[in-house]
């Protein structure tokens, strides 16, 4: 109880539905971005960490509060980039928006984490 007894290959063997989004790395949104590609950053981490340093532009909402504040979000057709400390909660966000009804998602693969390691620039707030 409280596991798929033979795994994903069992629920996949027996023909029962599966869903998959697309995963980028923080190089791959970087370089989509600078080319201009339209692609909505959805930041999920709390206030200190977005204040720390956040992705330009990105649009902060904590997961917890996508179901309170779905205006605050892009159009469901439009691309829709997600991500938080490590890539945990943007994984988590993601299935309330595909709930929502966003069906164009991207998991940014080790979140805000690897994107400093790769060395792309974050912006920094000042708490209101």
């Amino acid at each position: 109880q409280g596991y798929l007894q033979g795994g994903m290959p069992t629920w996949v063997d027996a023909d029962l539905p599966v869903r998959a989004w697309r995963t980028f790395s923080p190089e791959t949104l970087n370089h989509s971005l600078k080319n201009g590609t339209d692609i909505n950053i959805v930041d999920v981490r709390n206030d200190e960490e977005w204040h720390v340093g956040h992705i330009d532009d990105s649009i902060h909402l904590t997961a917890g509060q996508l179901l309170q504040n779905p205006d605050d979000l892009p159009a469901m057709t439009e691309p829709l980039a997600v991500i938080c400390s490590s890539g945990y909660r943007s994984t988590l966000a993601g299935s309330v928006l595909e709930r929502l009804g966003f069906a164009n998602l991207i998991n940014i693969t080790g979140g805000i984490e690897a994107w400093k390691r790769a060395g792309l620039p974050l912006t920094q707030s000042k708490e209101n």
